[in-house]
């Protein structure tokens, strides 16, 4: 029976629990920027209201209802909002080794993939705290993982099903629109400019941006947008005043030279099996 469960998986959840034991996240304290987070979960929670804080720059409405439902079940405190963090940063990474495999790599390259993904810093510090980044990043892994289904073996139902994770994505921060995006290219190329792949590859971009768009439209008339919001023609100005070539140029070095050194591993490993394919 034990053997059964020797997976990939069942060794990844339980590299992830020694992780919760040894971090010990339990304490009734904010982490970074969370405790303005945590105002939006604590009002849902105590008050049964929606409210938004100002120093928020993203979406953040399905964040703070997962934060609640948590908060509901086992009453308020940054420990209990830490755990429901916690989860879906499980699932992330079920999310991310399923996303490896599916774009064609083994299953146990998948495996080391995935534990970069665990001890990256960016992920593991903002996994133990109620920060918006990990929660984001299992909808929007989830999202691009049933894309791929959809582009791969096809399948009206991928493509519902990667919908709706955009959807959430989107209303947890704004950039959960590029994984649509992305699926509306490359699903008209993979499947040639017919009507019928047209219209699919619609769907996600058409639902995931009309939920962005109403969900504006409702903050901006019910609450107001903060100053760190942002509005779409800012973006459009900073590509003419210079802050879009200026913030490219000073911090994408950093970060490129951050993921590829990080990497170093995995692309090892990956570039023994393009060696032997060559040969």
């Amino acid at each position: 029976m034990f053997k059964k469960l020797q997976t990939y998986e069942f060794y990844l959840t339980a590299i992830w629990l020694v992780c919760i034991l040894l971090v010990n996240p339990i304490g009734d304290f904010a982490l970074n920027d969370d405790w303005s987070y945590a105002l939006n979960a604590q009002a849902l929670t105590l008050e049964n209201k929606i409210e938004f804080n100002d120093w928020g720059a993203m979406t953040l409405v399905a964040h703070s209802f997962w934060g609640a439902l948590f908060c509901k079940i086992f009453g308020f405190s940054f420990t209990v909002l830490r755990a429901s963090t916690l989860v879906l940063a499980w699932g992330a990474i079920m999310a991310c080794f399923h996303f490896f495999q599916e774009g064609g790599m083994k299953r146990q390259h998948s495996f080391w993939a995935t534990l970069l993904l665990v001890f990256n810093t960016f992920f593991f510090v903002n996994a133990f705290s109620y920060m918006t980044e990990v929660p984001f990043l299992f909808f929007f892994i989830s999202a691009a993982y049933f894309s791929l289904k959809a582009i791969i073996e096809k399948g009206q139902y991928n493509i519902i099903i990667a919908t709706v994770f955009s959807m959430v994505a989107v209303l947890i921060r704004q950039h959960g629109v590029l994984v649509p995006l992305a699926f509306f290219f490359t699903y008209i190329i993979k499947n040639k400019s017919s009507l019928k792949s047209v219209i699919q590859s619609l769907i996600p971009v058409a639902f995931t941006f009309g939920t962005l768009f109403l969900f504006i439209e409702w903050r901006e008339a019910s609450f107001g947008l903060s100053k760190n919001f942002g509005h779409i023609g800012d973006l459009i100005t900073n590509f003419y005043n210079g802050k879009f070539a200026y913030a490219l140029t000073r911090k994408a070095n950093g970060y490129f030279a951050f993921w590829g050194l990080f990497s170093v591993p995995v692309l090892i490993l990956l570039f023994k099996d393009f060696w032997n394919k060559d040969r």
